[in-house]
């Protein structure tokens, strides 16, 4: 196990699954402290993908305490708005995340800013608890201005297939359950940007005991495209 990675052998007894709502939940009070293995390696990969951001407006989608976004400001960046529907990891960032952000909760397939109005989206270990991409996805194109980047991260699909579970621990029955996750492949990440016209330029699948564990991705908007 790497923190809340677990790999299920076929003869464990399956553990009881949970949404991403009680999920967070239930873990909001210790996200985080410390970080895992496995937020340590996304997050070092997210990083190293980042474009410049100073003097940016950011949308962090997803953004739960905000360990990214206090990443972004401290890269320069002007405004950072962090969006999530999680209250409890909400409240966390609000009273310990950097004082310039801005927080909203809201849900990502109803992102509330008007068109073309960030620089950058990052959007880190969120969509494996949606189903469907494409309703998140249009939201981040639609936001995003014509140039601007995304940043995607996320549980890799492959070690979803290879039976890796994320897992959170119940603070008060001391019981582990296993998040609901959608495994995703890349290609379905390009299908989505291609509607958009939204171009995959650069990737990371950084690895643990030689299997890919994460992926992160940077894709770009083009210039003349309307949302």
């Amino acid at each position: 196990m790497i923190g809340w990675l677990r790999r299920m052998a076929a003869t464990r007894r399956p553990l009881s699954q949970v949404s991403s709502d009680t999920g967070y939940q239930m873990w909001a009070p210790t996200y985080g402290d410390p970080p895992n293995t496995f937020q340590q390696l996304e997050h070092e990969a997210l990083t190293t993908l980042l474009p410049p951001v100073h003097g940016c407006t950011v949308l962090d989608l997803g953004c739960g305490t905000g360990r990214t976004t206090t990443t972004l400001l401290d890269r320069g960046a002007t405004l950072v708005v962090g969006i999530d529907r999680s209250r409890p990891m909400l409240r966390r960032a609000v009273d310990g995340g950097p004082r310039p952000a801005h927080w909203l909760q809201a849900d990502a397939a109803a992102v509330p800013l008007a068109d073309g109005v960030v620089d950058l989206v990052v959007c880190g270990l969120m969509l494996g608890h949606v189903e469907d991409l494409r309703r998140p996805i249009d939201e981040m194109a639609r936001v995003l201005r014509p140039g601007g980047a995304l940043v995607v991260s996320d549980f890799h699909p492959a070690a979803t297939i290879r039976g890796w579970r994320r897992t959170v621990m119940d603070p008060v029955s001391g019981r582990e359950h296993e998040f609901e996750q959608h495994a995703h492949l890349l290609s379905d990440y390009a299908d989505a940007f291609a509607r958009h016209g939204i171009a995959m330029e650069a990737l990371r699948e950084p690895s643990h005991e030689g299997q890919a564990v994460a992926f992160v991705l940077r894709a770009r908007k083009p210039m003349d495209r309307p949302v």
